[in-house]
């Protein structure tokens, strides 16, 4: 009798896989793609014509740098390489793999519309009692706070939170901008090395 289960990496699925069906129920990612699809981006989108190649959705653009400044990674090259090997990252591109360049222009572009954009994404996370989630942007920082703690604040902490977290938004995109430009120089316009990224468990996100 064997004693190991067979390893067969070309075995065929009976039906089409989705990609939907290797990101957990409650995962990060599930989570971030429903919060933007709720986002108006109106405003993007009216700046975008119907002539030529056919655009990336800016819901798109914005789902894949929030999940991104939240697990650590910043580097649009890295976001990249994340959308042709980690799970998470293809379900929120829905299998596309916009190119470094792609991801840089949307962020440099759309600032002000994007630090807004991940405020209210904040709130969000922080009115559902995600504040680890959510707040993994802010470089790791330790926000134990729940649902039920965040119901006790008062608007002056509640407006106080805000303001650290709009500034702390601002860091990372400055952040994000500083190693997109030096990887600029160092790989000029290739995409440069392939990024492997590690699966977080649950609980450290």
């Amino acid at each position: 009798m064997e004693k190991f289960k067979p390893i067969n990496n070309e075995k065929l699925f009976l039906l089409p896989p989705s990609i939907t069906d290797f990101i957990a129920e409650g995962h990060l990612a599930r989570i971030i793609n429903e919060i933007v699809d709720t986002i108006d981006v109106s405003e993007i989108e009216s700046r975008y014509n119907t002539l030529g190649q056919k655009s990336y959705s800016p819901r798109l653009l914005l789902k894949l740098p929030f999940y991104a400044y939240s697990t650590g990674i910043r580097s649009g090259r890295k976001i990249a390489a994340c959308c042709e090997q980690d799970t998470a990252f293809m379900y929120l591109a829905a299998m596309y793999k916009p190119d470094f360049r792609t991801i840089n222009d949307f962020r440099k572009n759309n600032i002000p519309f994007i630090q807004k954009a991940f405020l209210h994404i904040a709130q969000i996370c922080r009115e559902l009692g995600m504040c680890k989630a959510g707040m993994r942007i802010l470089d790791g920082s330790k926000l134990k706070a729940n649902a039920n703690a965040s119901i006790t604040k008062t608007k002056q902490q509640y407006e106080q939170w805000l303001k650290k977290i709009d500034e702390e938004i601002k860091i990372i995109l400055d952040h994000a901008a500083k190693e997109d430009r030096d990887e600029d120089q160092h790989y000029g316009t290739t995409k440069g090395i392939t990024f492997k990224t590690e699966t977080k468990n649950q609980d450290q996100i």
